[in-house]
């Protein structure tokens, strides 16, 4: 036997058929994938906020000790002011004393 391999014509043209395919499959994904995006860009909308503004805080059941908070307890907390303005998805908010218990720094 000779140690050079030759694949047959059939074989290598199935080979580039299925390489082909893939390429048009990973194509279809992109475009699809670009599809969900831009429909899901159209709904959602930017939300900033300005020092002085009234805002809805969500509670994190994580954050507060064992036993506290219960399952059925509301999510969200009150109207709070914000002080300071850190950037477009950072503030400081004048929470109540009994809030700035639990915040982990």
């Amino acid at each position: 036997m000779s140690d050079h391999v030759r694949a047959s014509d059939s074989a290598s043209s199935f080979a580039s058929h299925v390489h082909n395919l893939h390429k048009k499959v990973m194509d279809k994904i992109v475009q699809s994938n670009a599809n969900y995006k831009l429909q899901g860009d159209v709904i959602k909308r930017l939300k900033t906020f300005n020092v002085g503004d009234y805002v809805m805080v969500q509670i994190s059941p994580e954050r507060f000790p064992t036993g506290t908070v219960k399952k059925l307890l509301a999510r969200s907390a009150g109207s709070f002011q914000i002080l300071k303005k850190l950037n477009d998805n950072a503030y400081v908010i004048d929470l109540p004393q009994e809030f700035q218990f639990y915040i982990q720094y």
